[in-house]
């Protein structure tokens, strides 16, 4: 009669002849059951099997497979992820100055309502409605730009922060998710800092004579 048997970790096995306990290493608490048993019993409980159990002798000795080694991490080229501050301060730096080219666009629009434009080669004139609604257009942009570099640097930082700490405890995939997004983060501030520190400057050349 054949039988199935349960691992020491639960697995079903399965089905063996009764001559091959031994071989698989079955003991009188090994759960086993064959067809026309009620549920799983011991080995040792089963009295057709208590001779066999006694008598048989291991054909070969069923070793417990070792644990397959830990994947070993490779370190080569792994270094630790730089830090993107000084993009950070140089973005900084081009928001400011685009800052001061906005007040020196609005305190020359208030001084005087002509503007010379070296586009057209003539002056621009203005009336004080038109020079208000541009100052307050040109300040309200300047700020939220400063807004939108102040998140892209915190949160650079933050994930370069994140990066290190995934560097210390060797978890390189994690380590190169964060420092992607934080170099990413602060190339996107400083690109737009950039920019807008350009368009404000030649803004500032044409509207101030």
């Amino acid at each position: 009669m054949q039988y199935y048997y349960l691992t020491a970790q639960g697995e079903q096995r399965g089905p063996i002849e009764v001559d091959e306990f031994a071989a698989y290493g079955i003991t009188a608490q090994t759960m086993v059951w064959c067809q026309g048993m009620a549920s799983w019993q011991p080995a040792g409980n089963c009295p057709e099997l208590v001779g066999v159990l006694a008598t048989a002798t291991p054909s070969f000795t069923v070793e417990t497979p070792p644990a397959p080694p830990s994947p070993k991490i490779n370190e080569d080229g792994v270094k630790r992820p730089g830090s993107t501050i000084w993009l950070n301060i140089i973005s900084w730096v081009l928001i400011s100055a685009s800052f001061i080219c906005a007040i020196a666009i609005i305190v020359d629009g208030c001084r005087s309502s002509r503007s010379y434009c070296y586009f057209c080669n003539n002056y621009l004139y203005l009336n004080n409605n038109n020079l208000e609604a541009a100052g307050l257009l040109i300040m309200f942009t300047t700020i939220l730009m400063m807004l939108v570099i102040s998140f892209t640097g915190i949160f650079s930082l933050i994930n370069v922060g994140k990066a290190r700490s995934a560097w210390k405890e060797k978890a390189y995939d994690k380590m190169k998710t964060n420092a992607s997004a934080g170099q990413l983060l602060a190339l996107l501030g400083l690109c737009t800092s950039g920019l807008y520190f350009a368009f404000m400057l030649i803004f500032a050349i044409i509207m101030c004579d």
